[in-house]
């Protein structure tokens, strides 16, 4: 049974990322989905890793602000001056038939820290929400102040599935407008803007 519904995720969790396409027969499988039972699977771990886009670093460090990542998260600096974050899957749950529905926990986080004056940021907590297409952080370490820190597009993402687990990778990564507000307010810098592209993430998930 286990196995079965591990198979069962492989093939759903695809599906989550999968825009449908139109007409009367996304609609008749929408209505064959609808009627099927709703299964969840515990996620067991993995890594999320964003790698940010070209001249992203260079603009935050020129208002100022330099970007680390907080344990047990980690930073690598990579060609051209692009960093590259990756955050341990902490567990999460994910629905392995359609509708998409499920989420993804991590641990660490990453702290923007403004050189003179300062003061720091720290968004952490990371959590993906496959139906809404987003991820949410709280801020500086308070459960009440989560909010939608990334949009998350997957347009051009791609897909490896396998028996124990799944790989999406070329994830678009978006801030939100609610977070640039946030972040531009707290470091007293008119750095970021909503919509703003801040680089791509790539997901291993252990199922």
């Amino acid at each position: 049974m286990r196995r079965f519904l591990r198979v069962a995720a492989v093939t759903a969790t695809v599906g989550l990322f999968l825009v449908p396409a139109a007409g009367a027969a996304s609609a008749a499988a929408a209505a064959t989905h609808s009627k099927a039972p709703h299964f969840h699977v515990p996620v067991r771990g993995g890594t999320s890793s964003i790698t940010t886009k070209l001249g992203v670093v260079e603009a935050v460090l020129a208002a100022g602000v330099a970007p680390f990542t907080t344990a047990p998260a980690s930073e690598a600096l990579l060609s051209r001056g692009r960093l590259r974050f990756t955050f341990p899957v902490s567990g999460g749950s994910i629905q392995t038939t359609l509708p998409p529905n499920g989420h993804v926990n991590h641990r660490g986080g990453i702290k923007l820290f403004k050189l003179t004056g300062g003061t720091a940021v720290k968004i952490s907590n990371f959590n993906i929400n496959l139906a809404a297409r987003s991820l949410t952080g709280i801020l500086n370490n308070n459960p009440a102040a989560r909010i939608k820190i990334f949009s998350l597009g997957l347009l051009h993402a791609n897909f490896n599935p396998g028996v124990h687990s799944i790989t999406v990778s070329n994830i678009t990564v978006s801030l939100t407008g609610a977070a640039a507000n946030a972040l531009n307010s707290a470091l007293g810098v008119p750095l970021f803007h909503g919509g703003q592209v801040i680089g791509i993430m790539k997901t291993h998930v252990v199922i």
